[in-house]
């Protein structure tokens, strides 16, 4: 045989090892797991909810499609939110998580990242039992009945507003029953 060459003999073999490899069937695929059992996804999950796509808020990021997707909670199984919840969601190509449009309605088991950011900052597993409503009727009635929301404290620029507020009216209260008690004319 000259070096180089390839006979029609190797050729043959060379292609039929190649169909083998490409049609062997194999356990893992990319983008592919298994899926958890009910019971494994809700332990995992820090946070188990129905929810609502109220806010897609999708960035490209170095090359990352990475949704911070807003969310109203219809039913909370695990976990303690409020009326609304942000889930970030990646996607790397064809893994990952598609465009979700807003009213969307899905049974989410996302996972408290901490490491990224300090505080709650959930996002999902591709291998959790996320799914629509609709498909995961059988888990949301396994799940049981739905806990309480949690009451969220005014926070922040809110609290900072109202309490302003507040001792403006006081000032205001304590202005006039001074102007009152002088015997202001002009006084109500």
């Amino acid at each position: 045989m000259v070096r180089g060459h390839w006979t029609p003999l190797h050729r043959a073999l060379g292609l039929l090892v190649l169909g083998l490899y490409l049609l062997w069937p194999t356990a893992v695929r990319a983008c592919s797991c298994g899926l958890p059992t009910l019971e494994e996804a809700r332990e995992k999950a820090d946070l188990v909810f129905a929810g609502r796509v109220v806010d897609p808020g999708y960035e490209l990021a170095n090359g990352l499609l990475v949704g911070k997707v807003r969310f109203e909670v219809l039913a909370l199984y695990k976990g303690s939110v409020g009326k609304t919840v942000r889930v970030d969601l990646y996607s790397w190509g064809f893994c990952g998580f598609h465009l979700l449009p807003v009213g969307e309605e899905l049974l989410m088991f996302a996972i408290n990242d901490e490491d990224w950011l300090p505080g709650p900052n959930y996002t999902l597993d591709l291998c959790s039992r996320t799914n629509t409503l609709k498909d995961a009727a059988e888990d949301v009635r396994a799940l049981g009945v739905p806990l309480p929301l949690a009451r969220r404290e005014a926070s922040g620029p809110v609290l900072v507003t109202l309490v302003s507020l507040g001792v403006l009216a006081c000032a205001g209260v304590a202005w006039q029953l001074r102007r009152w008690r002088r015997g202001d004319p002009s006084a109500p």
